[in-house]
């Protein structure tokens, strides 16, 4: 396997902390039909899937979850040549941090979780594509900021959110075109306060 150090990191923000649910504590790296891989991870309140055009799902079996240590986040998140990182899985399942032919961070063991697989992400993808927020709409600001480091480039800090009604799960669009987030809103009933 092969995926571009940005794709993973950008990933991994959504990668899940709650040991119950230990097949989202990692991220899901697959093949795309068009060519290339994404990097897929949620947390149930957000999910994020990044893209590589130029990855190598190789090694990968459909539902593997890649856990992800803070050292090899550190390794991947590095600014100064992010552009040129890749993540590196071989048969064992050893991750390497590459830059060009030199390795910067060695993740050793087997990665994969064992006996975790990644539920169908795909549904739950909103299936329409609206331009605007739902009506009354509200989200947790820290989900929000995480979205925002996962989706821009880094010079723009935008999020774009769209969604059918308050309840529906909204797609989150930042600055980076390879990256797209889903938000899922809270319950919240609070209006405009009337002495406005």
């Amino acid at each position: 396997m092969k995926i571009s150090a940005q794709a993973i990191s950008r990933a991994a923000y959504a990668v899940s902390t709650e040991k119950t649910r230990y097949y989202l504590c990692g991220v899901h790296v697959e093949a795309l039909p068009e060519g290339g891989v994404v990097a897929v991870a949620t947390d149930g309140h957000i999910l994020i899937a990044a893209r590589d055009p130029d990855g190598d799902a190789t090694g990968t079996e459909p539902g593997n979850v890649l856990h992800l240590d803070p050292g090899l986040l550190k390794a991947l998140r590095v600014p100064r040549g992010i552009d040129k990182r890749v993540l590196t899985m071989d048969a064992s399942g050893e991750l390497r941090v590459m830059h060009g032919d030199a390795v910067e961070y060695i993740q050793p063991g087997d990665a994969r979780i064992d006996g975790a697989t990644f539920p169908d992400w795909r549904r739950v993808l909103p299936k329409e594509r609206p331009t605007r927020a739902g009506d009354g709409a509200a989200f947790d600001a820290r989900l929000l900021a995480t979205l925002g480091k996962a989706l821009n480039d880094g010079k723009t800090h935008t999020l774009k959110l769209t969604g059918d009604d308050d309840a529906a799960p909204h797609w989150a669009v930042g600055s980076c075109a390879d990256a797209v987030g889903i938000c899922m809103p809270l319950r919240h009933d609070n209006a405009v306060p009337v002495w406005l």
